[in-house]
């Protein structure tokens, strides 16, 4: 009688645990945003609209490039497992995903033949970015997002259809408190002109 319910407590003991890994993991791999969204307003809604989610779909239509290069921030290499963004700096449409798969480098075709930086295809309207459109590389490092930047190759100026190799800059200070500091000092000077 032990015996049975040992094996059976066994049996449990692996059942429930395989179970729920399959499920959080099958409900972590859902977790991608649509193609057409937007960071609004930016940057105040960075993290809310990134936050929890692994990667952005793909518009059934759209063209999209594979880059590849080195990674760094403040010329130190990004460390593997740090979640980058690539936004459309226009209209700040979400157009790209990865993580950085080995310590200061990435390489868009590591994840597939269709997982790249979405582009519009020619004639057609934000299914990504437009070509020579600048790109606005985000990196998510301790729970806060630091903005950078393509800084070599075919990306530089902006997105095209490449497979080559283009390095990423990304800026030590956070985006969201850059941008936002940069907003406050505008205020003050305001401020301060009117009182004169």
């Amino acid at each position: 009688m032990f015996k049975s319910i040992t094996n059976r407590t066994a049996v449990w003991l692996l059942f429930v645990p395989a179970v729920f890994a399959l499920c959080t993991g099958s409900a972590v791999a859902s977790t991608m945003l649509d193609y057409d969204t937007y960071i609004s307003p930016w940057p105040s809604a960075i993290p809310s609209t990134l936050n929890g989610y692994d990667g952005v779909t793909m518009h059934p239509d759209a063209a999209f490039s594979q880059p590849w290069g080195n990674i760094s921030k403040g010329g130190n290499p990004v460390s593997i497992g740090t979640q980058i963004w690539i936004i459309a700096a226009d209209d700040k449409q979400v157009v790209g995903e990865f993580v950085v798969p080995y310590d200061g480098g990435y390489d868009f075709s590591l994840g597939g033949l269709t997982y790249g930086i979405y582009g519009d295809a020619p004639g057609d309207v934000d299914e990504g970015a437009s070509m020579s459109e600048l790109l606005i590389v985000l990196a998510e490092i301790g729970g806060k997002y630091y903005q950078g930047s393509f800084i070599s190759g075919d990306l530089k100026s902006g997105y095209t259809l490449t497979t080559g190799h283009c390095d990423i800059e990304i800026i030590p200070e956070p985006a969201t408190l850059a941008l936002l500091a940069v907003g406050g000092a505008t205020t003050i000077l305001l401020r301060w002109r009117r009182k004169k």
